[in-house]
């Protein structure tokens, strides 16, 4: 059987999240559930921020071009910005929903809930499976981390179904509600601030600036490291850029310490490698 490319699993991933969406919106309506409409309002910005990454990954594969020399990578960040941001505004609009319920409760069916919220563990899991072997790529793992954490949240909505249903205390669906909240809010603070780091070309999180230093310095044809610069271009491909002095004069012995550093660094995970001798 044939695997499904990147696009295609979007494009899947897009129908399953929206059909379950509007599902799970319509019960939720019927019912009163804040935990099933909190759900809902989750899947909607995950249909949305499926789209965004799917056109993003399009766009970030197109060549470089003379005016974007180092290729249009950084698109794809730019829509796992977009779709942190989304997150987050939702779980803003969660937590006073929330509040809410804790100060006018609704009668709710915790059977409902719980039959609707299965559902749901089975469509969500389902697209968090689509995206798992790809979630190296930032873009990737924000609709990866979107959808494995419905799963979760539909898990505890459909617990606190049962709850509810067993013990006739709403409340506990205004709870739920605000745990999708903080966890939403937490996924979506780690993604934006992933983002942002690239973006203020700052050091990757799994690259140790201090190992770095240490193999450019110990290789025996270096004399001085006068500057070091680190920075990811997307979140698969990472830069290096020094300046040093060499610890010999002569020339094939300098181009060989330069070639040395390289085959380094990139086995550091460097894919750009820029090294200048003064």
């Amino acid at each position: 059987m044939r695997k499904l490319n990147l696009g295609e699993r979007f494009r899947l991933g897009f129908i399953i999240n929206t059909s379950f969406m509007a599902f799970e919106f319509v019960i939720g309506l019927l019912t009163g559930s804040l935990a099933l409409i909190a759900d809902a309002a989750h899947n909607l910005t995950d249909s949305v921020t499926l789209v965004i990454s799917w056109i993003a990954e399009k766009m970030s594969k197109k060549p470089a071009d003379s005016t974007h020399t180092l290729g249009h990578g950084r698109i794809a960040i730019m829509a796992a910005l977009i779709n942190g941001t989304i997150l987050m505004t939702t779980a803003v609009m969660i937590f006073f929903e929330a509040y809410q319920r804790f100060i006018h409760p609704l009668q709710i069916q915790g059977g409902v809930i719980a039959v609707t919220a299965f559902v749901g563990i089975i469509a969500n899991g389902a697209v968090a499976l689509l995206f798992r072997r790809f979630r190296s790529d930032l873009n990737v793992k924000a609709a990866y981390v979107n959808m494995a954490f419905d799963m979760f949240f539909s898990i505890a909505a459909m617990v606190a179904g049962v709850l509810i249903l067993i013990t006739h205390q709403t409340w506990i669906d205004a709870v739920v509600g605000l745990g999708i909240g903080v966890g939403l809010l937490y996924a979506a603070f780690g993604i934006v601030r992933q983002a942002t780091t690239i973006f203020l070309e700052g050091v990757p999180r799994d690259v140790d600036i201090k190992e770095v230093r240490s193999a450019i310095r110990s290789h025996p044809g270096v004399a001085k490291l006068s500057k070091l610069y680190v920075w990811a271009i997307d979140s698969d491909d990472y830069a290096a850029c020094c300046i040093i002095s060499p610890s010999n004069n002569g020339h094939r012995q300098t181009e060989a310490t330069r070639k040395e550093l390289e085959v380094i660094l990139k086995d550091l995970g460097f894919n750009l490698v820029i090294i200048e001798i003064r």
